[in-house]
């Protein structure tokens, strides 16, 4: 019995003490016992780049309690230490105290453009504030220059690209017609950033399109205005796919991709298409004219049209291939724990992010790589039925890939491979291909269905609104990507490349 009376008083008193300091005031408890607290940070600058001009400094406050002493240094500074200054010991008095450090462009040494300020306080301890980062704004004046004039027909797409000078913070772009800021048209008209360049993209092109396009960057340093690019939307006779048809010499690859580029003799838009042979260059306008850029058991590819770079793999490793340069190299990426890239199989690049999905049937997994640093992560693993094509729509932030397992359907899930979700499910059977239309916001696939006819559909990203855009026995699309108002893609069985526009209508 007085065992347990024991622990009741024990744990009667641990409450009655957590109760009193509960509703202390700050200190009190110190207070009563003759000590002074040590200081306390009531207000402090966030931590986060601020930026200076000639005209709009920067302010840093801190606020801090029970404090004897009290310095800002900025720019390496060395602290005045002196005495300790410990309260009621070599300081009479403790009490609140400000500090207000108003940094100017002048503060700045001649080329320095970064600096860091800190405070630092003594009480009855020392403490140090985090280093606060202050950058002198700036934006350069030059914009990369591109085509100047383009001339194209009524119903092309049509991309004005806007790469502005380096500045920080990051500028903000604005684009303007014939002088007055442009608004687009929800569902033709997108303004797209992809890395550096921000890209607006008309697509369905009028005469009313027809004008002076100019974008302008600005920051809190300055305003400045990128060249003018001339549209003119004329009735101009092109042929998208030229005079002849060609046959791949091979069998078609996995996955290939275009490029969306306005078509003009300076900048053509162009199909990558690669095989167990050969990875063709091929001008859309005329097919005959290809370029061979020296790859084979080409598997699978994407393609980024900032970098100039073709992402592909042959099952055994992903490699990068340099337009500019025609040099290929293979990727080390490699996991957390040194393992290398297994069997990649279906690729896709976010070029918006620098990073590249891929599929790995034989692990049933799906991997995403950091190109910038090699590192890879494992994003969806298990309840896979052997993943093939993959996309990445960065616009709408899902990855979506096609399952070849007993029951085949098409799958999305956030790049994080959080929210997975199956999208297509049902009367679908080898879902080959994949492609993502941004502007339209919808979702390709190519393959055959129950009765072995050649089948490609499309539903929105959301799954909603399916409809084939292809249907026809005796073909076996393969791989497909879209340019404009066309689907184009690879024939398995008859080793043929066709297009057909989206009414249904095709051509070889």
């Amino acid at each position: 019995m007085a065992h347990v009376v024991f622990q009741l008083c024990v744990v009667t008193s641990f409450f009655v003490v957590k109760t009193e300091a509960f509703f202390s005031q700050p200190g009190e408890a110190a207070s009563k016992r003759g000590q002074t607290p040590p200081p306390t940070f009531l207000e402090a600058p966030q931590e986060i780049h601020y930026f200076v001009t000639r005209k709009q400094p920067a302010n840093l406050t801190w606020v801090a309690t029970d404090v004897c002493k009290m310095q800002i240094k900025c720019n390496k500074e060395k602290f005045r230490d002196g005495n300790n200054r410990v309260c009621k010991q070599t300081c009479r008095k403790c009490k609140t105290r400000r500090r207000t450090k108003i940094v100017k462009v002048k503060d700045f040494p001649e080329g320095v453009r970064s600096m860091t300020c800190q405070c630092k306080v003594w009480g009855t301890k020392v403490i140090k504030t985090e280093k606060i980062i202050v950058e002198k704004a700036f934006l350069r004046r030059n914009f990369t220059v591109f085509q100047s004039l383009h001339v194209v027909p009524p119903n092309a797409t049509v991309i004005l690209p806007c790469k502005p000078p380096r500045g920080e913070p990051r500028p903000e772009i604005t684009w303007y017609k014939n002088g007055e800021p442009f608004s687009p048209e929800r569902g033709r008209q997108v303004i797209f950033p992809v890395k550096n360049t921000v890209k607006l993209v008309i697509k369905h092109v009028s005469a009313n399109d027809s004008g002076e396009y100019r974008c302008v960057a600005m920051n809190m340093a300055a305003r400045r205005e990128g060249p003018i690019l001339r549209l003119e939307v004329e009735n101009v006779s092109t042929d998208v796919f030229g005079e002849s048809s060609w046959n791949c010499s091979g069998q078609p690859s996995a996955g290939w991709s275009s490029e969306c580029n306005t078509s003009s003799d300076s900048n053509p838009a162009f199909l990558i298409v690669g095989t167990e042979d050969v990875l063709l260059k091929i001008d859309l306008r005329n097919t005959s004219r290809r370029t061979n850029l020296q790859v084979k058991n080409v598997v699978s590819l994407d393609f980024s049209s900032d970098e100039n770079m073709v992402y592909w793999s042959n099952k055994k490793e992903i490699n990068q291939l340099s337009l500019q340069t025609g040099i290929s190299e293979v990727i080390p990426f490699h996991h957390n724990d040194g393992s290398s890239v297994p069997f990649p199989e279906g690729l896709a690049v976010d070029w918006i992010s620098d990073k590249l999905y891929w599929t790995d049937a034989k692990r049933d997994a799906i991997y995403v790589g950091n190109l910038r640093n090699g590192r890879k992560v494992t994003i969806i693993k298990g309840k896979l039925d052997s993943p093939k094509a993959i996309v990445v729509s960065p616009s709408s932030g899902y990855i979506y890939w096609t399952n070849w397992g007993q029951a085949p359907y098409i799958e999305r899930a956030r790049l994080d491979g959080t929210e997975r979700r199956a999208l297509v499910y049902n009367g679908i059977k080898f879902p080959n291909g994949l492609a993502v239309d941004e502007l339209d916001k919808k979702l390709f696939w190519a393959g055959t269905d129950d009765n072995k006819h050649g089948i490609i559909e499309a539903v929105s990203l959301d799954g909603l609104n399916r409809s084939v855009i292809f249907y026809e026995q005796g073909y076996h699309p393969f791989c497909l990507d879209t340019f404009e108002d066309y689907v184009y893609w690879a024939d398995w069985g008859e080793m043929r490349f066709c297009a057909s526009n989206l009414s249904g209508v095709m051509q070889r």
